[in-house]
């Protein structure tokens, strides 16, 4: 379970990256902030 808990930290800090690229990408394309939704809870279906 410590693994498991250490990838979901590991995705969730990637996530927000991505997030925080996407909206400043958003920013110099239109001049707003626009916000990323990413859903991924059941991503890891059928991984184990």
């Amino acid at each position: 379970m410590r693994l498991f808990s250490a990838q979901e930290k590991v995705l969730e800090r990637y996530f927000k990256r991505l997030e925080e690229d996407a909206a400043m990408v958003s920013q110099q394309r239109w001049g707003t902030r626009k916000q990323l939704v990413v859903f991924f809870g059941k991503a890891g279906i059928g991984t184990r």
